[in-house]
Formats: C-alpha cells, structure tokens, sequence
C-alpha cells in the first residue's frame, strides 16, 4: 500500500486523471481546485473542535497545491471514538467513504489524451497514455472506475455526489457530496506538523483520506474486491491505478493473492526511479505510524446503474 500511495503522489503532482487525476501544471499548479469541508456535529461539538478543524483545513491545503484543475469537491469531515463522538466500529486511524463511477476505456483514455494536448509541457501524462497498451485494460464488458470527484474534477463529466451534510448515503445520488471522511480522535493523535513519539499524525490520515476521494490509494483500485485467483471474466473492472500496475518491464499485473510482487509505473513497467530526475516524487510526504484497520461495512442501499457503494477505504 506504501507503493501504491506513493505512485499516486507522484502522479497527483503532474496532473493526471484517476491514476493520473491531478493538476495539469507540471510543477507548481496554480491552484485552481477548491476542497469545501462540511463538518458535522461530531467535530463541532468537539471539546478541540477548532484544533480538529485546523488539521483537516492544512490537509486540504495540501492536497489543493497539488491540483490546477477548475473545480469544487465538497466533502463531509467527521469524527468517532472519543470526545463525545460515537464509537468507530474499528480500529482505524481513517476511512473514505465514497461511490464508484463506471467510465469505459475508450472514454476514459480519449478524455487523459485531450487533456494531454491542453497541457503538452505535462510529460508524465504523456508517459503514461503512451504506455497504456502495455499495461492493464477493463475484462469484457468491464469499464475504469473512477470517483465523482475525479470524474468532475478531471474527465469534466457531469456527476452528483451521493452523500448528505450529514454525511448519509443516498442510493439515487443527486446529492452535493462526493464523499466522506473519519478521523478516529479516540486514537493517539498530533495535530501539528512536528513529529511526537507515539502519536498518529492527524494531518498526514486526513491528506490521505481526502487524496482517496479525489481517487487515489485504495479508492484507484479494484483488486480489494477480487478474490485471490478471480478472472477478468467473472471480475471485467479496473481502478485508475490499476491501469499502470506491473510485475516487470511490460508485463502488467492484476492479482489480489498474497505474496504476488507488483509495482506502478507510467512508463510501461519500467521502474519509478528512472523518471525520479523529471517527476517529483512522494510529493504528499505522508508521515507518522500506520494503523491496522478494519472496513467499515458499505451503505445499505443501492445506486442507479451508472454507480454503486464503494466500501470504505483506509
């Protein structure tokens, strides 16, 4: 999962879509995407409420330096585990919470190759469309699943959140939230930027979390939900990330079983460092311990045929 959040920050910082859903200045993005939280009434009531609110506000800040491109992704803040909040359910640090857009290949790639054109000087972006025949593609009748956020932000396909300001789950969508974060305050936390001993930095869990609304780490790919084993027959989709997912130079790898050694690249299989030169890397800086943590049960509805429950990501 390092691997993964690492290449996602790669690729955030030279403006992709999905795997490569980030701003399209190559190096400093003027920042163009607006993040809007919403707290709920498990952070406002909070004894450190403004202390909470601070942590996810430079989150954000973060993650927007990252982004040139227009748009608005509102997103529902909320804490569990301590301070008046309700329980977790679990013992995680952070989850995201949000749904699954089926967008097909042609699509998807057609959209990366305009935004492409717009923005030449991004040559990550062309690295990757280059590449992409090398690498995995959607099973029959499978499509690229992308979040509401990216699908706005990036591909500029009009789509509705499914979350209130409460952060509840609407089956029909039509809602103005794209999704929702937990911060589990009943855990050892730092709210600052100073690394303490023994502490979980809440900064780096809310950067993370609000990185996987916009489709990033274990909301940009499919294999959480493929059996070890399972076919691209019985399982036809593929997350953003997935698409740049490798076993060696070439050779593209899509297995959820244990003990399988993959990596990503936007440079057909070759190693990540050989374009650390000409891309940043690790731009997000994520820091502090990680915790276990258990998923969290998806909503209890259904979406319309064009999404579905995506369950929790931590």
């Amino acid at each position: 999962m390092n691997d993964l959040r690492r290449f996602w920050e790669l690729l955030a910082s030279a403006a992709c879509c999905g795997a490569l859903m980030a701003g399209s200045a190559a190096i400093d993005p003027v920042e163009a995407l607006t993040i809007v939280p919403t707290f709920t009434s498990s952070i406002t009531g909070a004894t450190n409420a403004l202390t909470i609110e601070n942590s996810i506000d430079a989150a954000i800040g973060t993650i927007r330096s990252l982004y040139s491109n227009p748009g608005t992704v509102n997103i529902v803040y909320s804490a569990c585990g301590g301070g008046g909040a309700p329980g977790c359910g679990g013992s995680f640090l952070g989850e995201s919470d949000t749904v699954q857009v089926p967008v097909s290949y042609s699509s998807y790639t057609a959209l990366l190759a305009s935004d492409s054109a717009a923005h030449p000087t991004n040559t990550t972006l062309a690295s990757a469309i280059a590449n992409l025949a090398s690498g995995n593609m959607p099973g029959p009748g499978g499509s690229v699943k992308v979040t509401p956020a990216g699908t706005q932000v990036v591909l500029g396909l009009p789509t509705t959140g499914c979350f209130t300001a409460t952060g509840g789950f609407v089956g029909a969508c039509g809602q103005a939230f794209d999704g929702v974060i937990t911060l589990n305050v009943g855990q050892p936390l730092n709210y600052t930027t100073t690394p303490a001993g023994g502490q979980f930095s809440a900064i780096a869990a809310m950067e993370h979390e609000t990185n996987e609304i916009l489709g990033g780490g274990g909301q940009g790919s499919q294999l959480n939900n493929i059996p070890c084993g399972g076919s691209k027959t019985d399982f036809p989709d593929v997350g953003v990330l997935d698409l740049h997912r490798y076993s060696s130079p070439g050779v593209p790898s899509f297995s959820s079983c244990n003990g399988i050694s993959a990596y990503l690249s936007v440079v057909g299989g070759a190693p990540t460092s050989s374009i650390s030169t000409a891309t940043p890397m690790a731009i997000l800086r994520i820091s502090g311990r990680t915790a276990s943590s258990n998923r969290r049960s998806p909503p209890k509805a259904s979406c319309p045929a064009t999404q579905r429950p995506r369950p929790s990501s931590r």
